[in-house]
């Protein structure tokens, strides 16, 4: 039996805490702490992308049809059901011709806390042009003056 698999045994045999391990190992353990547990990974890029995606299903939808935040939300989990959980309709308003405003909510369990945008017929989302806002009371204001409310 190795000197390593040894340890493993050892150590897999008794209770350790941070100070067993602490006193067996001393300076490793805290180094060992140091070290990332896995490497970082930036969502931001895919979410965007993601998101893109959703705001043009919404502006092809608001396009051919009159509709309320309700139905919107439910042809957009129907079109779109993997992103069902990352992306909420918060606020919908529909004009005549199409026109209409969308507060989105981008869910916490991505980026770790809740981001919102307003999307309108206007969003350039085949290049991502538009703003991700952290702070919701923010947010529902922003849509409000922009949806004319």
């Amino acid at each position: 039996m190795s000197a390593v698999q040894n340890e493993i045994d050892y150590l897999s045999s008794m209770d350790s805490n941070d100070a067993v391990l602490r006193g067996r190992y001393g300076d490793l353990f805290d180094i060992a702490l140091q070290l990332p547990a896995k490497p970082a990974v930036d969502f931001e890029p895919k979410l965007q992308e993601h998101l893109s995606d959703y705001i043009y299903r919404l502006q092809k939808l608001s396009m051919r049809k009159t509709m309320g935040i309700e139905q919107a939300r439910s042809e957009l989990h129907f079109a779109l059901p993997s992103m069902s959980d990352t992306f909420t309709i918060l606020a919908y308003s529909w004009e005549a011709f199409g026109r209409f405003s969308a507060l989105i909510r981008i869910s916490s369990r991505i980026l770790g806390e809740d981001r919102y945008c307003i999307a309108d017929e206007s969003t350039n989302a085949a290049i991502g042009r538009f703003d991700l806002l952290a702070d919701e009371e923010a947010a529902m204001q922003r849509w409000k003056e922009t949806a004319n409310l």
